[in-house]
């Protein structure tokens, strides 16, 4: 039984990998087109520059994926995200044991169903982490 759990485990966690690095990639190839488009829009050949480029469009200003990251509530916005989502993860993980564990024939196992609360309990934490933690961003100023 703990092998196939080892496995399952495993396999999500794969998933998990391959599904945060597929959505990295699709928010970098939307901004390269945005980027593009606009400086089509401004006749500006955007490949032919070495480094980063940087295009003004009134106030607000485009450049490269890397340059958002100096932006100190990029950082918190993508650590709110990760942790909502390892919340889930673990709430949803707890509930699975305790539900697994409460079912199972062998009297044994159903008398540590508590096991279950203590991943549902620390996502319980996290999320509540997330949700308060949206007063940290700072207010764009328009």
């Amino acid at each position: 039984m703990p092998l196939e759990l080892l496995a399952f485990l495993l396999l999500v966690l794969v998933l998990a990998v391959w599904l945060i690095v597929r959505h990295q990639n699709l928010r970098l190839r939307q901004m390269q087109h945005r980027e593009r488009l606009a400086a089509i829009d401004r006749a500006v050949d955007d490949r032919s520059s070495e480094g980063p480029t940087t295009f003004r469009e009134g106030d607000q200003e485009m450049s490269d994926p890397m340059t958002q990251w100096k932006d100190p509530s990029t950082y918190i916005n993508w650590f709110r995200i990760t942790t909502l989502g390892l919340a889930f993860l673990l709430m949803f993980g707890g509930v699975g044991l305790l539900t697994a564990f409460i079912i199972m024939p062998d009297p044994e196992m159903q008398r540590i169903w508590s096991v279950g609360l203590i991943p549902m309990m620390a996502g319980f934490g996290l999320f509540l982490f997330a949700i308060l933690s949206s007063k940290l961003i700072p207010k764009k100023e328009n």
